[in-house]
């Protein structure tokens, strides 16, 4: 199997997103249901600060709400963009964010954002605002550590509760909703079901994993070359402890995405009108093979895992996060020739290609090439 084959989950991962553009329709079955519209046309009048107030109000009454703890869960991560600690970080990095979900909304969740190509434009914009990050070393007044301490008190805590809520929705095993047509563009209303719920909780933990990860290091610097500045890079005194949670996270996020693709591939009615219709069974096959691999590798340890046709490696995910690097300095190399080259000479002496067992099967300068190269030939 080749790795190309995960840009049909991606092309399905994005399709979910467009649901947070068109999340003024998720909530019209069971519980209250006169205050489930109520909700619901505030959001479609793009009133989502009266929305969200509506279905906590419904959750109040009946935490196990189906339709209610969906709706708060997208508005939960919605809201997070405009809370009073990220508007304070975005101005520090020269950005300015909406004071309410209803500003948000109509800066970012205009008619043509529904689509998934207008999303994808919208990420390439926010993309390159985010290159302020990676120049934090000329911004006064903001620290990496600034930013991780950020991602532990305030994203993560979100995120987990999206994912609590979540898994209210998915005890729902017929969970089903029917997207109207006049609010996605689509000439017939479009079935969610829990194919689309399962997804979301997988970016949801994939997210979380990527946020303990970077939390895990010291990642502050000063000089044009963090590498060269002893502190940078090493592992924080609650890293591995971040970084076991990062694997757990991961591990949920594997679980979940197998999930969804076999409640997709278990679908028996009319696959039409579905926001993530079936898929073909043997990229359902792949894909689930090389997800279940990582999966595997990040509870087990060592798996071989299928680059190309005849192209293999060796992962031990478990071993990189539950033995996490001392110093990331230690894997530090420069092109010692500046010839825009990677040279075996560009290494220091003992150098460890296989990142702490991460990749056991480098265990050279010449296997690390051969991974780079065909790494290289799959874009």
């Amino acid at each position: 199997m080749k790795l190309r084959n995960f840009g049909v989950l991606m092309a399905a991962i994005l399709i979910v997103f467009s649901l947070i553009s068109g999340c003024s329709n998720l909530l019209q079955q069971a519980g209250d249901k006169s205050s489930l519209e109520v909700a619901n046309d505030k959001l479609a009048a793009g009133d989502l600060d009266g929305a969200y107030a509506d279905y906590q109000a419904i959750l109040a009454a009946d935490p196990t709400n189906a339709e209610a703890n969906l709706g708060v869960a997208v508005l939960e991560v919605m809201s997070l963009a405009v809370d009073d600690e990220t508007r304070s970080l975005a101005a520090a990095l020269g950005l300015t964010l909406p004071d309410s979900l209803n500003d948000l909304y109509n800066e970012f969740a205009s008619p043509e954002a529904s689509s998934a190509l207008a999303l994808t434009l919208k990420a390439a914009n926010l993309k390159a605002a985010g290159t302020s990050f990676i120049s934090i070393s000329t911004l006064e007044g903001v620290t990496v550590s600034q930013i991780q301490a950020y991602l532990r008190n305030s994203v993560i805590p979100r995120i987990n509760q999206a994912l609590a809520r979540l898994a209210i929705v998915e005890s729902n095993s017929d969970f089903q909703y029917m997207l109207p047509a006049d609010l996605t563009g689509a000439e017939t209303d479009l079935e969610i079901d829990l194919t689309e719920i399962y997804l979301l909780d997988a970016i949801g933990n994939a997210l979380k994993g990527i946020c303990y990860h970077l939390i895990a290091y010291n990642l502050d610097y000063s000089t044009s070359n963090p590498f060269l500045e002893t502190g940078f890079g090493t592992l924080e005194t609650d890293g591995a402890a971040d970084m076991e949670n990062a694997r757990l996270a991961l591990v949920a996020a594997a679980e979940k995405s197998i999930a969804a693709l076999n409640f997709n591939a278990a679908e028996t009615d009319d696959q039409s009108n579905d926001v993530l219709p079936q898929m073909d069974s043997a990229d359902l096959t792949q894909i689930l093979a090389i997800v279940g691999k990582i999966k595997d590798s990040l509870q087990s340890g060592e798996q071989t895992i299928e680059i190309t046709e005849t192209y293999s490696l060796a992962v031990n995910l478990k071993t990189y996060f539950m033995s996490p690097i001392a110093d990331l300095k230690d894997y530090y190399f420069q092109d010692e020739n500046d010839n825009s080259t990677i040279d075996a000479g560009d290494f220091p002496t003992g150098y460890d290609f296989t990142v702490n067992g991460l990749l056991p099967g480098l265990t050279s300068f010449t296997a690390w090439e051969t991974f780079i190269s065909k790494i290289n030939s799959l874009f």
